[in-house]
């Protein structure tokens, strides 16, 4: 039994809306601990830049999610008359590459760190 392509599209953007909640909770919770943790457990950082880049592609990672949270909504409210794909797909790797940026230079910040001790 097929669903009808609107009942596709309201899935979709459920899923999206999933994945962007997920992913805000990651950013917020990892921009959290490290102002929590990074003076307790490293007394001369060493790489400090890879902190600024990790905490600003968090802080980017969490206002996409809410750009991409509001076009979901609106799409839905519209009844995905004016959907704008190219849009929603830009927006969502911004936010996707951005959280990936933040955890990856907060692994390298954390491996050179850990090594120079």
């Amino acid at each position: 039994m097929s669903e009808s392509p609107k009942a596709n599209k309201l899935d979709a953007a459920k899923l999206t809306v999933e994945c962007v909640k997920h992913l805000a909770t990651l950013s917020t919770g990892s921009i959290l601990l490290v102002v929590a943790f990074l003076e307790k457990l490293f007394k001369v950082p060493k790489l400090k830049w890879c902190i600024v880049v990790s905490l600003a592609a968090f802080v980017l990672t969490i206002l996409t999610s809410l750009v991409l949270f509001f076009i979901s909504v609106q799409q839905v409210e519209d009844d995905f008359a004016n959907q704008d794909s190219l849009l929603t797909s830009v927006v969502f790797l911004g936010m996707f590459g951005a959280f990936v940026i933040g955890i990856v230079s907060l692994v390298i910040f954390f491996v050179a760190n850990l090594y120079a001790t």
